[in-house]
């Protein structure tokens, strides 16, 4: 993948920046649509949700005290989903992603499906 490099006026610097290796960000692009398509919608905590997280992950969501392992972080997203009526809220698009060929891809933004 290229990204087009602007100067610092904004004017096209006609060159562009290698990003990273584009088959590894398609893979984990596609791992966190099956992360959340799949792990989350579906409540596959210890399949799918618990194969895309490392054993001593760390989370912090929506200002809510950090997470520490993942039987940790699977609790709060049970304790999470049972405030909304026992079903996860289904996350239907992932308008907005990028990732790099080193690490996880990350959402900037989920749509959930009826919002």
């Amino acid at each position: 993948m290229s990204i087009p490099v602007r100067n610092t006026d904004g004017s096209d610097n006609s060159s562009s920046q290698k990003v990273g290796d584009d088959d590894a960000v398609a893979r984990n692009l596609q791992g966190m649509d099956e992360l959340d398509f799949t792990g989350w919608n579906g409540a596959d905590w210890e399949g799918v949700f618990a194969r895309y997280h490392a054993d001593d992950v760390v989370v912090q969501l929506h200002g809510q005290k950090p997470t520490h392992g993942i039987r940790e972080h699977i609790d709060a997203m049970k304790a999470f989903v049972e405030t909304t009526g026992g079903v996860p809220i289904q996350v239907g698009s992932h308008p907005i992603a990028f990732g790099s060929d080193s690490g996880p891809a990350w959402w900037v933004n989920s749509k959930a499906v009826g919002k």
